[in-house]
């Protein structure tokens, strides 16, 4: 072969590494790039004593985005689930939490996050959160690239809320550990809402707008 022909040859390889198109990631690079970004919260739920139960990560009632940021709603599998969540949907974040052979209630449950009584950080023992009359379901966040919260699922026996009247069993949800929450509204009373026998829901989304209490 001649060296001009040899020459082209070359140049023409060159050229083509040049343009040739690149390979997209493998979709498990791409998980792993998504976790890792700074803006995102890998967050897990341990939830004990309720397989199939269906979660969904609520945000409502600060104004900084839009009026309600619902995730993806998701069920609880062999005691945990989890989502990977811009780390601000987490600031103000509720837990609504439904167990489909509960009897019928007229609210969304949602998840206790602080129970009045009970310091921050403090473990909720087994009996207490029934005697419970006022509690809080809004989570003040995180900015943590990972996040592992413990929840406990308690059933009591219940009737429906609607005729006819079918006995069964409703749940309690809370975390193990109370964590930091926000005030439902500023001023006096906004820190925790109303419960029955330690639970507390919504009509529509678990709403709050006060300052964070941390302490």
């Amino acid at each position: 072969m001649s060296r001009t022909a040899s020459r082209l040859l070359a140049a023409a390889a060159l050229t083509a590494a040049c343009v040739a198109p690149t390979v997209p990631a493998a979709d498990g690079q791409v998980a792993d790039h998504a976790r890792s970004t700074p803006h995102r919260t890998s967050l897990t739920l341990l939830v004990h004593g309720c397989n199939g139960c269906r979660i969904q990560p609520v945000k409502a009632g600060d104004g900084s985005q839009q009026a309600v940021w619902r995730g993806r709603a998701k069920t609880v599998q062999k005691g945990h689930v989890h989502w990977n969540v811009w780390k601000g949907h987490t600031i103000g974040m509720s837990f609504d939490i439904d167990d489909p052979h509960q009897v019928f209630r007229d609210f969304k449950t949602d998840i206790v996050v602080a129970y009045r009584g009970i310091r921050i950080g403090g473990r909720v023992q087994a009996g207490v959160a029934k005697h419970k009359r006022r509690a809080n379901a809004c989570w003040a966040g995180t900015d943590q690239a990972t996040v592992t919260l413990r929840v406990a699922v308690e059933q009591f026996p219940a009737v429906s809320a609607v005729p006819p009247v079918v006995h069964g069993y409703a749940i309690r949800p809370y975390f193990v550990r109370t964590r930091p929450f926000f005030r439902l509204f500023p001023g006096p009373g906004g820190r925790y809402s109303r419960a029955s026998k330690g639970v507390t829901g919504n009509q529509d989304a678990y709403f709050c707008s006060g300052p964070a209490i941390r302490r």
